[in-house]
């Protein structure tokens, strides 16, 4: 009988830490997602920069203003 406890007890402890090791990947699969996510934005970003560069918008000189 007290075999039959303590097997009913390891496979609840093993069970419950089944189930918390599941729900670390899931929150771990969701967090890489966005972190994905992120980076593709700051590439985009950071590819039309250079891009900008590379054409030369950032060559005009700014006008001077007329003092009044």
């Amino acid at each position: 009988m007290v075999e039959a406890v303590i097997v009913a007890v390891i496979a609840a402890v093993g069970t419950v830490l089944a189930a918390l090791v599941q729900k670390g990947r899931k929150e771990n699969s969701r967090d890489h997602a966005m972190v994905v996510n992120s980076l593709g934005r700051i590439e985009e970003k950071i590819d039309h920069h250079i891009n900008d560069h590379a054409v030369g918008a950032f060559d005009e000189k700014p006008k001077k203003r007329k003092s009044a």
